[in-house]
């Protein structure tokens, strides 16, 4: 028999019906999608271009239409009444003078006034009609295909009677040309509009018993609307099955509350309308976390690469690795974009980049000796390995230095953090020598591959931030200058000298503290570069744990990209950077349940593949042992952290965290 389970709904199963010899769909919300949010969102888009407060004034006809004619009006009908509404409101009518000869004064007042209305009425006129022409084309353009209506349909239509039911203003002629165009074929369409009647009232279906001279009983009709589609239907013997419209579902969903997705269509921009709607179906459906994440950040990164495209201006574009994996797929294969994909990271750059004729903490090498000595690691061992070196070369000066072994733990959330942070400093600067011979030839390589790329002055480097390190290790040894377009740029206290510009900030800080949190988004499902060979990136293996994570968070990212670059070509739907920046810091400080999870899951490597760790440290043990600051202090997403305590059995810590 046949099946299907709509969108999460009960299993319909035709095999417990057995007289139908009709089946019935409703329209819209059913058969085919708005890819609006709201329905009336369209006349949000017709604004737009044509202004004039034109959303009010066509939900007020359409309200005036339905009251003149028993509830039910005609696409025809509205837009006369806002004829009439547009006639009352002078400031709206846009008056044309013409000059009269050998007339009075009086006279020619008279005629201008006569001719003048006419004259605008007639314009009038030609200017609603136009505007309806746009309505029914948006409503054509942005209606789209219910998939899964769609293959229940394809599996009956050969077996069964389809028609179409709808309360609905738009004609019979417009809904067979968007049926149609979301693969349907030629089928009875019954119209409240056009027949005066509709499913609320039982009426219509009154009438569609009537026309086809069948029984109630032999007719089944799906639906969205429970109060029309289903209760008044099923009132009269009719077979009913309701479909959960996405609209409705998504109010009872309650990771949609809790990551404020419809928060955003307060922002009042048709565009928002278009997001709201995909992400809410997103969050219907039974994705699995890693792709909803990806999904939500999807938009965040197309504007991203956007306005990367926007500043460019046609300059060619360097998409570092390893963050700009994902916009650099974005601009090349989907927005057809030429560019290019560049191997530069702090560890093959800015961990070797020291000048030799000046001492290692000089102030000429104050950014790389900052980088490297409070870089996040567990011991010297790891440390080291940062810039390729063997920690057994210099073993006696790590044990000189008060240091055990070069697996001593360093981890900066000790308590004795500052100690060991001295620690580290005397070991780096008694080792100089070494680390100066072991970051030459590694130099040298680095630059021998900078050549190879061809970079020119004015050049675009895109990378995720914060500071211009690499772009600056760059300029610094080539003196070749370059536009830099990150996805923020901190104001921090050591300042390098290049040109850049943060997309959803230069110098606010908003994402200050969470770097790792947001590599783990962004960064590539590939290793990090260790340095070169003959001009070819090295890479170090990376984790299959998060290599498998990554593929699926940016599955979802991609996958929405494509959504939102087909509504591009057909509303050019820009998302104001404003929110941009709230679904970012909702993402970072107000993470739902499900989503803090993924910090638990996902490893960061920092740059080094020996010092895995995961985003949120949650680790029970230490809990146990007294040292829950520590996993606070240590977790990168600490909202992520409190998240998780507070619906644990952990909860009533929290206290010890203020």
């Amino acid at each position: 028999m046949w099946q299907i389970d709509f969108m999460g709904s009960l299993m319909l199963d035709l095999k417990n019906y057995k007289n139908i010899k009709v089946i019935s769909f409703d329209i819209f919300d059913t058969a085919v999608f708005r890819e609006t949010f709201r329905p009336k969102d369209i006349f949000d888009i017709v604004e737009s271009k044509y202004g004039n407060n034109f959303k009010e004034l066509r939900m007020q006809a359409e309200n005036l239409a339905r009251e003149k004619n028993a509830g039910e009006c005609t696409l025809d009908g509205v837009y006369k009444i806002l004829s009439d509404i547009y006639n009352c409101h002078p400031e709206l009518k846009t008056v044309t003078l013409n000059s009269f000869q050998g007339l009075s004064s009086d006279e020619k007042m008279l005629k201008q006034v006569q001719h003048d209305d006419i004259q605008i009425r007639h314009d009038m006129a030609n200017k609603l009609e136009e505007i309806k022409n746009y309505e029914i084309e948006l409503e054509l353009k942005h209606s789209r295909q219910n998939k899964d209506i769609f293959d229940f349909y394809n599996s009956i239509k050969d077996k069964y009677k389809v028609i179409f039911i709808s309360d609905m203003y738009l004609s019979k002629d417009i809904l067979k040309t968007m049926l149609k165009n979301a693969g349907y074929g030629d089928h009875p369409i019954y119209l409240s509009g056009e027949l005066g009647i509709n499913k609320t009232t039982g009426e219509l279906f009154d009438y569609v018993i009537r026309d086809l001279g069948i029984k109630t009983e032999e007719v089944l009709h799906i639906g969205d609307n429970y109060r029309s589609d289903v209760l008044s239907a099923s009132k009269r013997g009719i077979n009913t099955h309701y479909l959960i419209n996405n609209y409705d579902n998504s109010f009872s969903n309650e990771n949609v509350k809790n990551k404020k997705i419809i928060d955003l269509y307060n922002h009042k921009n048709y565009a928002t309308s278009f997001l709201v709607k995909l992400l809410t179906e997103k969050e219907n459906t039974n994705a699995d976390i890693y792709n909803k994440i990806g999904f939500y950040w999807g938009i965040i990164f197309y504007s991203f690469t956007k306005w990367v495209i926007q500043q460019a201006e046609g300059r060619r574009i360097l998409f570092n690795s390893r963050d700009g994996y994902i916009p650099f797929k974005i601009a090349k294969c989907i927005m057809g974009i030429d560019c290019d994909y560049v191997f530069l990271a702090r560890r093959s750059s800015s961990f070797i980049a020291f000048n030799t004729d000046y001492p290692i903490n000089h102030e000429k090498n104050l950014y790389f000796y900052n980088a490297l000595r409070f870089q996040r690691v567990n011991n010297i061992k790891q440390l080291l390995g940062c810039i390729g070196m063997d920690s057994q070369k210099v073993f006696s000066k790590i044990l000189k230095s008060g240091f055990e072994s070069d697996e001593d733990n360093i981890e900066p959330f000790k308590f004795n953090s500052q100690e060991i942070h001295e620690k580290v400093q005397n070991l780096l600067l008694s080792i100089e020598p070494e680390i100066y011979d072991n970051c030459l030839p590694k130099k040298q390589e680095l630059l021998n591959y900078i050549e190879s790329l061809n970079i020119k002055n004015n050049d675009v480097f895109c990378d995720i931030g914060y500071n211009g390190s690499i772009q600056y290790c760059v300029e610094l040894l080539t003196d070749i200058k370059l536009d830099g377009k990150y996805f923020e740029v901190y104001d921090r206290s050591i300042k390098l000298d290049c040109k850049k510009e943060g997309f959803i900030s230069s110098g606010e800080n908003l994402t200050y503290g969470y770097g790792g949190l947001l590599e783990t988004i962004f960064s590539a499902p590939h290793g990090g570069v260790i340095g070169y060979n003959s001009c070819e990136p090295l890479l170090f293996k990376d984790s299959n744990t998060r290599i498998n994570i990554l593929n699926k968070v940016h599955n979802g990212i991609i996958e929405f990209c494509v959504k939102w670059h087909r509504l591009n070509k057909k509303a050019t739907p820009d998302i104001d950077r404003e929110v941009i920046k709230t679904m970012v810091m909702r993402f970072l400080k107000e993470p739902s349940l499900e989503e803090a999870k993924y910090g638990l899951e996902i490893p960061f490597d920092n740059g080094s593949e020996d010092a895995l760790e995961n985003i949120t440290w949650f680790n029970e043990s230490r809990i146990k042992n007294g040292r829950i600051l520590e996993c606070y202090n240590r977790s990168y997403w600490k909202e992520a952290f409190m998240q998780i305590l507070n619906n644990s059995q952990y909860a009533g810590l929290s206290k010890f965290l203020n």
